[in-house]
């Protein structure tokens, strides 16, 4: 990982601090559009994990996913940079992220998003 890898994650990990900290009704106005696009993006593709190459809950993740034949799509935040804006759209509080449909479920939590695609199937 390069040393500008080491300052992203460094920034997103300070991410929801520094929201906090912000005034964060100006935020959310500013970012909905985008939170909108990236949302989208999830609905077309059912299971979005916004993810990085060295995050161990990311892999524990999609590991159990893969194991319960969950198909997702996944988005490394460290080499896509339109993966790293959208991330950041949908608040940026932490890896992995995962959308299905309109939901934003944080962590590796494969029964959360077992049970969003099962009630956006229904």
């Amino acid at each position: 990982m390069t040393k500008q890898n080491h300052w992203l994650t460094a920034i997103l990990l300070a991410a929801p601090l520094v929201l906090t900290a912000c005034n964060q009704a100006e935020s959310v106005v500013a970012s909905e559009v985008d939170k909108e696009a990236a949302v989208a993006v999830a609905a077309e593709e059912q299971v979005v994990i916004y993810s990085a190459e060295w995050c161990g809950p990311c892999k524990t993740l999609k590991r159990s996913l893969d194991k319960e034949g969950v198909a997702y799509t996944d988005y490394d935040v460290d080499h896509n940079e339109k993966a790293l804006e959208e991330f950041l759209a949908l608040g940026g509080h932490g890896l992995p992220t995962t959308v299905v449909g309109e939901q934003v479920i944080l962590g590796d939590n494969p029964q959360g998003v077992i049970a969003a695609l099962e009630s956006l199937n229904q």
